[in-house]
């Protein structure tokens, strides 16, 4: 997490979320990727999420108000395949498709 945005990973077609407690703010976008997501038929799990899975996951997405939905490429020195993921492009359409109506 970061102090303005949401993160959450893509493990085939699941999207993994940090647990939602006191230290983590479930923001309003990450609400509206979230609902996109499960209208193209994608499960969303919310649960903790250890440093050493980080290079498991397919891909890795950073969400927020003003930063709206971006792929992250690489996390430490561990590439991620975000911007190629066609979870990620699936997850980039719909989200614009609602946000820039």
């Amino acid at each position: 997490e970061t102090s303005t945005s949401n993160v959450f990973f893509v493990e085939g077609d699941t999207l993994v979320a940090p647990q939602l407690d006191g230290d983590v703010f479930p923001g309003i976008t990450q609400q509206v990727v979230f609902g996109a997501a499960r209208d193209l038929g994608l499960s969303v799990v919310h649960r903790d999420i250890w440093p050493e899975e980080l290079g498991g996951f397919d891909a890795a997405m950073l969400c927020g108000t003003l930063s709206e939905l971006h792929p992250i490429s690489t996390i430490g020195e561990t590439p991620l395949a975000s911007t190629s993921d066609p979870v990620v492009r699936e997850l980039l359409d719909a989200f614009h498709k609602i946000t820039h109506q």
